[in-house]
């Protein structure tokens, strides 16, 4: 399988699904994971993927595969346990709740500390 860029102007969400569109990626029933790389308390400078971004993925996929968001806080910036919660907030990723279905959220945490304790 071969590798394919896609290039689009625009608003980070609306840039996002013009892009996947031209993409035409064919997936209906599958899963996708989404991994935002969330690492510091900065905006605007590309160290964290924009919570619009990861919308216009969300609303692309809707009712053609199953989207799941995760994320976990990198040991590099030395964050403490509730870090991944709080950079999710500070990043604009709590409006995704607000927007988008989110089911099953204390059970995917749940396994996520459970996994990241086995570490």
């Amino acid at each position: 399988m071969g590798s394919y860029v896609a290039v689009a102007r625009g608003k980070a969400k609306d840039a996002t699904i013009e892009a996947l569109k031209r993409l035409r990626p064919k997936l209906t029933g599958s899963k996708i994971l989404v991994k935002p790389n969330l690492a510091s308390y900065v905006r605007d400078r590309g160290e964290n993927i924009e919570a619009r971004v990861v919308e216009g993925i969300v609303e692309c996929f809707h009712g053609k595969a199953d989207v799941a968001i995760a994320e976990g806080c990198c040991g590099s910036t030395r964050l403490k346990l509730r870090s991944t919660q709080r950079l999710l907030e500070f990043s604009g990723y709590s409006m995704l709740e607000q927007r988008c279905v989110v089911r099953q959220k204390e059970e995917v945490m749940a396994r996520a500390m459970i996994s990241t304790s086995h570490r």
